[in-house]
This record gives C-alpha cells, sequence and structure tokens, in this order.
C-alpha cells in the first residue's frame, strides 16, 4: 500500500531537482530557529511586537522562482520550507512598479486611482506608525535609504512622513553620521541592525529604571519599521572586490539578494538572542518587483510579470494568534492571490488584536476598513489575510496615477494592469515605445506568472487574442459582484474599469458574458444533490444520490504551451460543459471497483487507477456495481445487511466524495447501449452518447488495476526524460514550478512527490458521516491529537508529535513463532534515540493489544505518567482500540471498518 501512504502523506517536502538549498553553515541557520519551548508572552495593551520592513525592489518572482534566486537566500527558503510559522505569499502582486505609488500603498493602505486618492494617501498622519504609537508601542524607524531634500522636500517627500511619522526613534544617515552609504542613496541594510539591537537594549534599561524590582511590570512592546534600501537600482554589491567592472546589474541582484538574506538570517539571531523571537510578529513585503536583467533598465518605463510580482511573508508565532484558524487560513492565503495593499489592513488587525475574527463587532475608526467608504476618497484598498479568505478567481488593479502626476519625465505614462494569480491584462501608454521589452507606445499586453519567470530572459508576454478577451470579461464580472469585498461601488464604475472594459469587448460583449456566467451558475446550482442528513435518507434515495455524485468539475486542460492557455482553455469549459459539446467526455476511463476486495485494496486501487487515468489525460468516471439482482455478495466491506444499525450503500461512493475535477463532470458513457455487464466484459470500446458524441471508453475492473498498473503503466511513469510528465503533474494539480521539477525526478523521487500531490489534490476525500465515526473513535483512543486537528493537519500539510507502528504478522524473517507477529523492538530500534528530549509519544495499531503491552513490561523499565523506559528512550504508548470480531454482524462489520479507515488518517 505504498501508494496509499503517501496519497494520506500531508507531509509536502519542499523539493527542488531533489535537493535543499541550504547555507554551508547549516547549523547557523538551526540556531536562529525558535526552541521547541513555547514561553508564555508578555504584552502591553494585549499586543505583541511588531517589526515591518518595506523591502525596495524585491521580486518574488526572481527570490522564489529563479534557481540563481533560490540559492541567494539559503536562509529564507529553510525557513519558508521548514518554520511552521513562516508564510510566504507566493503569489503577492504590487499595484505600481514607481516607488512613489507603491510605499504609500504599503504604509496607508490607499492606492489612488483618483485625485482624491493622491489626497488622502500623501496626507500627513496616514501611515501605520501613527497607529502604534497612539496605541502605546515604543516605536523607531530604521531607513536604510538616506532621508536627503529629496525624500523631505523634493519628488519623494511624501515618503518622508510614512518613514518618521509617529517614532519616538529615527535612524537614517543624515541622523547618524557614523552610516557609509554603500549604494547611492543607501546604506547596507544590515548597517541597521546593531542600532537596532542597541535600541532594544536602551528599551530594557529604561525599563528597569523605571521599576527596578520588576514587580507588577507589564512590559511595553514595541513597533520597528525597516525600509531598507539593497535591493534598488543599483543594488548592493556583496561579491569580492576583484570582481569586475563589467559585472551585470543581473548579478548585482542577486548579490544584493544574499545580503538581503543575511539581514533576515541576522535580525531572527537578535530578536533570538535577547528573548524577543517569540513575542515579535514580522512582516515583510517589497514595494514592486524588479527586473534588472534585460539591456535597459526598465521598471519605471514598463510593467512586466518580475515588476509585478513582489515578495512577502510573514512570521507570526502560533501561540500569539488571538483566534483559532489563523495559522490555517494564512497558509492557505500563501497559494492565492494577495496584494501588497493587503499587508496594512493585516498589520492592523495584529495591532488591534483581531486577527482570523469576525471583525463585525471591531468598531473601526479606519475610513478604508469599508471598501466603499475607502472608494469613495479614491483608494483602491486589500484585506486582512488573517480574516478573509482570498477566492481563487480574484482580481487586483494597478495604476501609477500619483508617480505620473509628480514626475514631469513620467506624466505621459500610462502603466495600468487587471491582474488574476495566473496573468494580468497590462496597458502601455507612452510617447516612446520600449523596444528592449517589445513594447509600443500604447497597446495592450498579456503578462504571464509562475513557471515562466523561471527564465530571467523570456519576456513571459503575449498579444491580446478573442479568448483571452473572454477569460478578462469574466474577472471584471467578478470585480463588480454586488456582494464584492475587495472593491466598492466607486471602483466597480471607476474609469479605471471601464477603460479595460473598452478593451475586452466593450458593454455588450460583458453583457453577453456575465448572462453566460449566470446560466452556468443556475444550471450548476440545480444540477448539485448534495447529501444533508445520511441517517433521513431511505437506501434507494441515497444509492441515486451517490450515483449522481459521479458527475464532478472540469479538468482544467494545461499543455506545453503554457499555463496561460491551459487557463483560457479551463475558461472555455466552464462555459461548455454542460452542453452537448463538451470534449472533455470524449475520451473516458471507466472504473468498476471490485467490491468485495478490502478496504486497503479498494482504496489502494482507486488511486492506482486515478493515476492512470490522469496519466492518460481521460475523464476518470466510477461505474459501480448495482444493487439489484445484479448485486454484490453481502460480504462486501461496505455492505451491510439492511436490518443492521448502521447501513451503507455498498459502493465506493458510500466511502468517500472523488474530487470534482477527476471526471471533468461526465456522466457514465453510453447509457442507453451499455449497462454494467457489458462493461464488465469489454476494455476498451467506441460508443455514442445520448449528446450524439462519441466517446473513446478504456475500462478498468479493481481486481485487475494493480496487473495493469505494474504491467502497463509503472515504467511509462517513471521514465525520464519524459515528454508527458510536466503535464501530468498539472493534471494532478501541482503548480508551474512544481510541475518542472517532477519533470526533473527519477526513481522513489517521483513516487514521494506524486504522494504529496495526491494528498494535496483531494483524491481522498471521506464522507463527511464516515469521518464523523472516525473521529469518535480516534477520541475514545485516548490520543494526545484529536481528529479534527489530525485531519486538518493531513489536508494542510502539517506534521505532530506523534509517531506511528503498525504491527504485522506473517513476516516469515522477523516474526515472533509464539505470537505470529514482528516484535515491538524491531520498530522501537528505527527510532533516534531521545536522551534529553521529551518523551516520544507512539500510536500503536495491533489486533494484539495486550499481547504487545505485556512484550512493553518485559523489555522496558515503568516510568512516571505511564510512560516506559527502553534503551536510550522513553515512550508514551497509544493503543488502538479492538472491534468486536462476532463473525459477519452488521455493527462488527462497520466497526472494523472504522478502524481501518481510522488508521489510514492517523497513520497520515
Amino acid at each position: 500500500a505504498v501508494l496509499i501512504a503517501l496519497a494520506l502523506c500531508g507531509i509536502l517536502v519542499y523539493v527542488l531537482n531533489g535537493q535543499s538549498y541550504l547555507d554551508n553553515d547549516e547549523t547557523s541557520i538551526k540556531e536562529v530557529s525558535r526552541a521547541l519551548s513555547t514561553p508564555t508572552p508578555t504584552y502591553a495593551n494585549g499586543g505583541p511586537n511588531v517589526i515591518y520592513i518595506q523591502h525596495e525592489s524585491l521580486s518574488g518572482s526572481i527570490l522564489l522562482n529563479t534557481m540563481k534566486g533560490k540559492t541567494s537566500a539559503p536562509f529564507f527558503h529553510y525557513h519558508m520550507a521548514n518554520d511552521p510559522d513562516f508564510y510566504v505569499f507566493e503569489h503577492h502582486r504590487t499595484g505600481s512598479g514607481n516607488t512613489i505609488d507603491a510605499m504609500p500603498s504599503l504604509m496607508t493602505g490607499c492606492l489612488p486611482y483618483t485625485e482624491k486618492g493622491i489626497k488622502y494617501a500623501h496626507a500627513k498622519g496616514r501611515s501605520i506608525g501613527y497607529e502604534f504609537a497612539k496605541n502605546g508601542y515604543s516605536t523607531a524607524s530604521f531607513s536604510s535609504r538616506t532621508m536627503d531634500e529629496d525624500l523631505i522636500t523634493g519628488r519623494y517627500r511624501m515618503l518622508y512622513d510614512i518613514l518618521a511619522g509617529g517614532m519616538d526613534k529615527v535612524e537614517e544617515a543624515t541622523r547618524n553620521k557614523k552610516l557609509k552609504l554603500d549604494n547611492a542613496q543607501g546604506s547596507s541594510d544590515g548597517q541597521m541592525l546593531p542600532l537596532f539591537e542597541d535600541w532594544l537594549a536602551g528599551l530594557a534599561q529604561q525599563e528597569g529604571e523605571e521599576n527596578p524590582t520588576g514587580e507588577g511590570v507589564v512590559k511595553k512592546p514595541f513597533y520597528a519599521q525597516f525600509y531598507n534600501f539593497n535591493q534598488h537600482y543599483p543594488y548592493l554589491d556583496m561579491s569580492s572586490k576583484k570582481m569586475k567592472r563589467s559585472e551585470s546589474l543581473g548579478d548585482k541582484y542577486y548579490s544584493s539578494l544574499r545580503a538581503t538574506d543575511e539581514f533576515l538570517k541576522s535580525l531572527f539571531g537578535i530578536l533570538s538572542r535577547t528573548g524577543q523571537l517569540e513575542n515579535t510578529i514580522i512582516v515583510g513585503s517589497g514595494d514592486h518587483g524588479e527586473d534588472p536583467f534585460k539591456r535597459r533598465y526598465a521598471r519605471l518605463h514598463v510593467l512586466n510579470s518580475h515588476i509585478l510580482h513582489a515578495a512577502a511573508y510573514v512570521y507570526y508565532p502560533r501561540f500569539l494568534m488571538p483566534h483559532e484558524g489563523v495559522a490555517e487560513r494564512l497558509r492557505r492565503n500563501t497559494q492565492q492571490l494577495s496584494y501588497t495593499l493587503d499587508v496594512y489592513p493585516t498589520i492592523r488587525s495584529i495591532l488591534y488584536g483581531v486577527s482570523g475574527a469576525d471583525n463585525s463587532d471591531f468598531d473601526d475608526p479606519n475610513p478604508l476598513s469599508d471598501p466603499d467608504t475607502a472608494a469613495s476618497k479614491g483608494c483602491l484598498t486589500g484585506v486582512d489575510l488573517t480574516s478573509v479568505d482570498i477566492p481563487e478567481d480574484r482580481v487586483v488593479l494597478a495604476m501609477n496615477l500619483a508617480s505620473s502626476q509628480m514626475s514631469q519625465a513620467r506624466r505621459f505614462l500610462q502603466l495600468y494592469g487587471l491582474i488574476t494569480k495566473d496573468s494580468a491584462l497590462y496597458h502601455r501608454k507612452d510617447r516612446t515605445p520600449f523596444r528592449e521589452l517589445k513594447q509600443e507606445r500604447n497597446n495592450e499586453y498579456v503578462l504571464e506568472f509562475d513557471s515562466c519567470t523561471q527564465s530571467t530572459t523570456s519576456l513571459c508576454m503575449t498579444k491580446v487574442t478573442d479568448d483571452i478577451q473572454e477569460y478578462f470579461r469574466r474577472t471584471i464580472v467578478w470585480l463588480r459582484k454586488e456582494d464584492n469585498v475587495f472593491f466598492g461601488k466607486d471602483v466597480q464604475n471607476s474609469e479605471l474599469v471601464k477603460f479595460f472594459v473598452g478593451k475586452i469587448g466593450g458593454e455588450t460583449a460583458m453583457s453577453k458574458t456575465k448572462e453566460a456566467m449566470e446560466i452556468e451558475h443556475v444550471m450548476a446550482m440545480e444540477e448539485d444533490n448534495p447529501v444533508a442528513n445520511v441517517n433521513e435518507t431511505s437506501m434507494e434515495n441515497l444509492a441515486a444520490i451517490v450515483e449522481a455524485q459521479d458527475i464532478t468539475d472540469p479538468l482544467p486542460d494545461h499543455s506545453s504551451k503554457g499555463s496561460l492557455l491551459g487557463l483560457i482553455r479551463s475558461a472555455q469549459k466552464k462555459m461548455s460543459w454542460r452542453t452537448h459539446d463538451n470534449p472533455s467526455c470524449d475520451g473516458i476511463f471507466l472504473y468498476m471497483p471490485d467490491m468485495s476486495a478490502s478496504i486497503e485494496n479498494q482504496l489502494n486501487n482507486y488511486i492506482l487507477a486515478s493515476m492512470m487515468a490522469t496519466f492518460m489525460n481521460l475523464s476518470m468516471v466510477i461505474k459501480n456495481a448495482p444493487t439489484d439482482s445484479e448485486g454484490i455478495e453481502s460480504s462486501s466491506p461496505l455492505g451491510c445487511p439492511k436490518d443492521g444499525k448502521k447501513t451503507l450503500p455498498p459502493v465506493l461512493s458510500s466511502l468517500m466524495k472523488p474530487p470534482r475535477w477527476l471526471s471533468s463532470k461526465c456522466p457514465v458513457p453510453c447509457k442507453k447501449t451499455h449497462g454494467y455487464s457489458d462493461w464488465k466484459n469489454l476494455r476498451h470500446a467506441v460508443c455514442e452518447n445520448d449528446n450524439g458524441r462519441q466517446s473513446k471508453v478504456f475500462v478498468m475492473g479493481g481486481g485487475e488495476t494493480r496487473d495493469y498498473f505494474e504491467k502497463h503503466f509503472k515504467g511509462l511513469m517513471l521514465q525520464r526524460p519524459s515528454p508527458v510528465a510536466r503535464d501530468w503533474a498539472l493534471r494532478l494539480r501541482a503548480m508551474g514550478k512544481e510541475a518542472d521539477v517532477f519533470a526533473q525526478l527519477n526513481g522513489e523521487q517521483i513516487w514521494d512527490f506524486l504522494g504529496a500531490l495526491v494528498a494535496r489534490s483531494n483524491l481522498l476525500q471521506f464522507q463527511p458521516w464516515i469521518l464523523a465515526d472516525v473521529a469518535s473513535y480516534i477520541k475514545e483512543s485516548q490520543l494526545p491529537v484529536d481528529a479534527t486537528d489530525i485531519w486538518n493537519g493531513v489536508k494542510s500539510g502539517r506534521t505532530w508529535d506523534l509517531d506511528a507502528i503498525q504491527i504485522e504478522s506473517g513476516n516469515e524473517l522477523l516474526h515472533d513463532a509464539e505470537t505470529n507477529r514482528i516484535p515491538l523492538q524491531y520498530y522501537l530500534d528505527r527510532f533516534e534515540c531521545t536522551d534529553g528530549k521529551p518523551p516520544k509519544r507512539v500510536y500503536i495499531a495491533t489486533s494484539d493489544p495486550e499481547g504487545v503491552k505485556e512484550e512493553i513490561s518485559t523489555i522496558g523499565q515503568k516510568c512516571p505518567k505511564g510512560q516506559y523506559r527502553i534503551g536510550c528512550s522513553t515512550y508514551g504508548f497509544y493503543f488502538n482500540r479492538v472491534p468486536p470480531n462476532d463473525g459477519t454482524s452488521c455493527d462488527a462489520f462497520y466497526s472494523r471498518f472504522i478502524v481501518d479507515i481510522a488508521h489510514f488518517i492517523i497513520f497520515s
């Protein structure tokens, strides 16, 4: 059951070509990481310490997607992969590539789309620092960018108040003559860290002087903001002085990335040394991205994928979170479309202690907290990433209004963007073209993100076609929805939105698209038929509902031509899947489960069938055995006598819900001409559906799945190089960069990666009534982790401090002749020694718990709290509950069935 174990394994390991990119001094990275113990924080006003880092020109696509970017930031990527409290937002977008627009957006939460918005964002007192000062925080600003005349009274004067306003202390080069300039207008970011540490020491000293005894003191929290300038042109060159002067800007940018990584590593080190790490939340974001790889400096003249993709991250210790669900929501939102304007409301939610809460009762005085009020003030705004679940179809906007008005050289430049997670509709207007990026004076383009940006030479840009216009019309329909919490009415009706409407067909085309989407929604609502309460549903109706549930969501059609084309085709399919012309149903993998097989075999065969179907790029439809005269034997693990207390229809769908994308919403093919018995005797067929289209059907019985896999598919799946491996991974819901990695793996690495993809894609999704009984069983087993936590951990990739052992029998070389099972000691010998560490908690699944307990008492020394010392380790053991073995009664049968499923979930 290798694939079963992999499929249920929720631990997603960050793999890059089979390697982990860590600093050579791996120990130094780990020394900075938190200890496992959880200290008790002390706050003032209910708030933790907060550090806010604004990174000039930090590109998320270069940092996250390019190989050099990953190797230049080992500390960052180590924590991204291993620290459960470190959240990296992988699809973060900026509202502008110009600092004049972008920095005020980060600090005030407002990106102006009207003249009124410019006045609001640039007014004194708007910066987030003022709010921390008003709430009793000690505040300090550390700016690597020199606060010279250009920033105080010149063209960048709107930055001065947001950097210095509300601050008890400000550190920068004109105030501190010890700071030297390292790149143009800035000092090395690292020069700020000793000053920050001195400031912390001064706060501690001041607190001690005010109350020498320390009795009754509630530590005053601090807010520190860093404006880091190393990534700004011409970048901080950390390379050797022997480096040739001809070193490219791209090389210098990677060099400055190493400096940024060292800054973060040192910052974590300072917080750890001073005992503040566990009491501190760190939020960092680029104001915009950067592209130093073209023959001419681009960012102030154009937009592209590297410039629009800013980097963003949050370090948020779980025990500081005031509400349940914050960690899970943040983790989910790292994979959704986030926005530089989201940073401001996220920090405010931390300040006011409402992270993750329903904020309807929070009397927020800030006008930007209401999208309609914000829109009336001329501001585009974001949302709190700890409290809002970002939807898949989110759209954000980019506009350079403020910078175009405040710079004489830029006053004719228009750079507008309508941005989704995968692509952006981008308009550029200027008096001159930008030949180096093949952008003309007044044109629209489509920019692609993610896997395309792994290359720094690719333009990741295509022309606007009719298909792409339809895709972006759908995004504007979403933007204009009445219940949209992301955009106020004034934005929905703004000249900016109308501008884009004009570029994709006008209001007439918009009306047709909206009407088509409304029809799709109504049809989907009519055909969805969920089971509300299985106990109140008759057996006959439940069987019919389960059969109907075989019709599920369309599979995105990804191709080697790029993720954007797959996205367009997916949007087209969403329009056509209900029609008679759905091409997804022309190729069907018809799976017929063997209902007399064991639970383990049924699940394993289902996973194998799913692997083969997705590998062949076929829509997989399950054909269950009928429950009438052709029905299956009563000994099926999923069937129960009708007079039993527990009843289940004897079909695979009674156990689990196949994901909606697997079948592409295709029904069982050719119902008029082929019944269950017909399909049972076929392996390949071409037949005509009710809609007149032909389907090519590949039929697979559950009992032969393993043989087909071993003989015909396993070798093909392991073949490298392979022309289909990348597309196969995309069909299993991999992201572009993950699919690229998968296509390069070999041997066992392929199965490990497949297991992670399967776990995340919800191929194994148990029915809710099954999970309810499994939860009761786990609770009765007195495990130190409850069922909900375990299952959520499986889906989110979180791991628990709990090991599990399945004690097997029947192994002639290892089993004990007297007990007919493998001795427990064999398994314990495979664990690392726990000397000096907390006891290891181990769940044991066995048919003979009393016998294993007797073995433990023989080989171990009993300790307090029911623990045992065995060898160099201390263990706490938890045992499965053995169900009654009274033959084939329904209750006993069902109990054994629930135990089997519980073991799968626990072992995940």
